[in-house]
């Protein structure tokens, strides 16, 4: 295992010693992604993708009243107030959801939203959290990987989720 610190609002997370961070690209307009992979296998990939700028105001307020809720399968509404906050992923004719939930992971609240990427075929799971308590800034980890070998990376992944100590 190869430790990465001072991911956003993770303080440090363990990526197996497999994988290798891709070729970081320049932070544009307050978005910094980061791209874990196996060796030779850019397709699967673990991202965090965070947002420094803050959303609008009504996108926050709708963000933090789906994510402090009490735990639930979100209503097609809800998805739609959370445009903002979700991007492509709303798009019916680019992304495909099969749900969308709120819960924590490692203690931190979340959304969670699965689903699978039409045009390529790959399947995703995303995770949302709200970095600075206000709904306004964002920060996204996601997992996706083709369709025919999602579940076969799955359990990989869900040891670097768990590997997570958050910051504060």
């Amino acid at each position: 295992m190869v430790i990465f610190k001072d991911i956003g609002e993770i303080e440090q997370i363990e990526i197996p010693s497999d994988w290798v961070e891709a070729p970081r690209l320049e932070t544009v307009g307050g978005r910094t992604l980061r791209k874990f992979h196996p060796l030779a296998r850019p397709d699967i990939r673990l991202c965090s993708y965070h947002r420094s700028v803050p959303i609008s105001a009504p996108a926050a307020r709708a963000f933090q009243h789906t994510l402090y809720s009490p735990f639930h399968d979100l209503s097609h509404e809800e998805l739609m107030a959370l445009e903002e906050v979700f991007e492509g992923l709303v798009n019916a004719n680019a992304f495909e959801i099969v749900n969308a939930s709120t819960g924590y992971l490692n203690n931190r609240r979340m959304i969670k939203v699965v689903g699978r990427w039409l045009e390529t075929k790959q399947d995703s799971v995303a995770y949302f959290f709200d970095v600075d308590g206000k709904g306004e800034s964002i920060q996204q980890l996601y997992y996706a990987a083709p369709a025919d070998e999602f579940d076969q990376h799955e359990s990989a992944v869900r040891t670097i989720l768990q590997s997570i100590e958050w910051k504060r």
